[in-house]
């Protein structure tokens, strides 16, 4: 039916190197999920995001920016719910690491504004994301009514710098000395799990930054979906904490009804501050913003940093995983935050005593992407006899 105030709006993209959105399955036997070229997770597939013993945690996952367009105003950019904001750049680029219980998958993609044509002159000039996931898995000692217990978790790793212009570039306007101020950040849509996706309710500990959802149904009530942010560095400059936190309903607040004058996501991602709803009869999603972004030089780069986990087995293993992830470091079999003997001793017991599994890729310390005797003669002349370095660089 014709109306005059139905537009369809289209992007021209002229460039040598084109690629179609690409939708690939990941199961590692441990968790099963959908990842692609344009930055999304999950995608609102059955069985595919973060799909864990007979359950759905996450319907969907993006990063998300927020840039603030001369002569346009502050636009928002995701994956997510509908939204398809981003262009690929590169093939889905996945490998699997066996020896180490781990998938690593790598893409780059960059935005591309659905809210308004852009002018000719600020896409391919200005952002472009790389986003590297890793895959972690290890067997848990399993709870009583869980014969299958695996400990697990995504360390996402997003990583923003100057989209390289075309050659033709220079023949149409000059470089802008600095790129536009944006945001940073991502959203994560938790049902904890599907089943139970219109009450959920949220929570943070800002001292960790750590920020979840969780169930309110019966049955479901140990059922949690988290996010925990770990570092954003520009250049040499670290923060350990992200700009902004919040859990927000879906429907009143992450999308942006037609009647509103502003763009929803932009609203929260340059507001500072920790928030969560707690009304438990609608559906929620974590939304954080990384870091602020102004007065950026084009040779800028930008590193975020965090991961992401579910858990049927309530609160207690959830910050179990998160102590875990935020202090182990290459070398610290025992992930108590430090490489000594007992790394040494915990590893021995491991490879030859039938101990307690550890998190693979951490024990690798020579690098050779599987966990062998030698990781425990490459630890002990790393301790005792001024040996070299431990690596844990077979995903650099």
């Amino acid at each position: 039916i014709y109306s005059d105030t139905a537009w369809v709006k289209i992007h021209f993209v002229v460039t040598d190197s084109f690629y179609y959105p690409e939708f690939v399955k990941v199961n590692n036997g441990a968790m099963v999920t959908t990842v692609t070229n344009v930055g999304n997770m999950g995608n609102r597939q059955d069985s595919s995001g973060m799909f864990y013993n007979g359950h759905d945690f996450l319907y969907d996952f993006s990063p998300v920016m927020c840039i603030n367009i001369p002569g346009y105003g502050d636009k928002s950019a995701a994956w997510v719910h509908g939204r398809k904001d981003f262009l690929p750049l590169s093939h889905v680029q996945m490998t699997n690491y066996p020896g180490l219980k781990m998938t690593r998958v790598r893409t780059e993609f960059a935005p591309v504004s659905t809210s308004s044509l852009p002018p000719y002159h600020w896409f391919w000039w200005w952002y472009a994301l790389e986003q590297e996931d890793i895959f972690f898995w290890k067997p848990a000692k399993p709870p009583a009514n869980n014969p299958v217990h695996y400990e697990r978790a995504i360390l996402k790793c997003t990583k923003l710098h100057q989209s390289p212009p075309p050659p033709w570039w220079s023949y149409i306007t000059s470089e802008p000395p600095t790129l536009p101020d944006a945001y940073l950040g991502f959203w994560a849509d938790f049902d904890v799990p599907s089943q139970a996706f219109l009450r959920n309710k949220g929570g943070f500990d800002q001292s960790r930054n750590l920020i979840w959802i969780y169930s309110d149904s019966s049955g479901f009530q140990n059922y949690y979906g988290a996010c925990l942010f770990l570092n954003a560095v520009k250049d040499s400059d670290t923060s350990r904490a992200p700009f902004a936190a919040y859990i927000l309903r879906d429907t009143s607040d992450i999308y942006a009804p037609p009647e509103y004058p502003y763009d929803t996501l932009c609203k929260y991602l340059t507001n500072p501050g920790w928030e969560a709803e707690q009304d438990s009869a609608t559906d929620m999603s974590i939304l954080v913003s990384g870091i602020e972004l102004r007065n950026v030089a084009p040779a800028t780069m930008v590193t975020m940093k965090y991961a992401l986990m579910v858990t049927d087995q309530g609160k207690a293993d959830l910050d179990t995983m998160a102590n875990q992830i935020r202090r182990v470091r290459c070398g610290d079999v025992n992930t108590e935050g430090n490489v000594m003997v007992s790394d040494v001793v915990y590893l021995v017991n491991y490879l030859f005593k039938g101990g307690p599994e550890p998190w693979l890729y951490y024990c690798d310390a020579n690098g050779d992407c599987q966990v062998t005797v030698s990781d425990v003669v490459y630890l002990v002349n790393y301790l005792f006899k001024g040996g070299p370095q431990v690596k844990c660089n077979c995903v650099t």
